[in-house]
C-alpha cells in the first residue's frame, strides 16, 4: 500500500505547526478498510483523490451494501475509483457539510455507472461545479 499520502500528511501537519496531539492520521485503504469509524461527521473536507485508481468495485459483493457507496444504486467501476472516493466523503458529511474535491475531468463525461452516480449527486443538489 502506498504510504506517500500518509507521509505527506504528516509533513503538512509539521509544516503547519500542528502538534501530534491535534491530529490522528492512519495508514490504510480509504475505500475498503477505512481507519476512522468513530461515527463523527465532518463539516468540511478538502481532497484531491488519486486519479482513476483501480479499486475492488463489483468484484467485492459487500461494497454494494456498504452505505458509503450504495445511495446511487450502482458501484463505481473497478477500473476508475474516482467517484468511490467522492461517495465515501459524502457519507461522512455533517448535515451542513461542504467539500472541495479536485476530480479528474473524466468523472464529468464518462457514461455507465459513473453517469448514474453523477445524476444522483446532481439531482440531490450535492454538487456545484467550478471550472478552473
Amino acid at each position: 500500500m502506498p504510504s506517500e499520502p500518509y507521509n505527506l500528511c504528516h509533513i503538512n501537519m509539521f509544516l503547519q505547526d500542528m502538534g501530534f496531539d491535534k491530529f490522528d492520521i492512519q495508514l490504510g485503504d480509504t475505500l475498503t478498510d477505512p481507519k476512522h469509524w468513530d461515527g463523527e461527521s465532518f463539516e468540511a473536507i478538502v481532497s484531491n483523490p488519486p486519479y482513476s485508481i483501480k479499486w475492488a468495485g463489483k468484484s467485492n459483493p459487500l461494497l454494494i451494501k456498504d452505505e458509503r457507496f450504495s445511495p446511487a444504486g450502482v458501484l463505481v467501476p473497478g477500473s476508475k475509483g474516482n467517484l468511490a472516493f467522492t461517495m465515501h466523503m459524502f457519507s461522512w458529511f455533517a448535515t451542513d457539510g461542504t467539500a472541495a474535491i479536485g476530480e479528474f475531468s473524466g468523472v464529468l463525461y464518462r457514461g455507465g455507472a459513473e453517469q448514474k452516480i453523477r445524476n444522483y449527486l446532481i439531482k440531490n443538489d450535492f454538487v456545484d461545479f467550478l471550472k478552473i
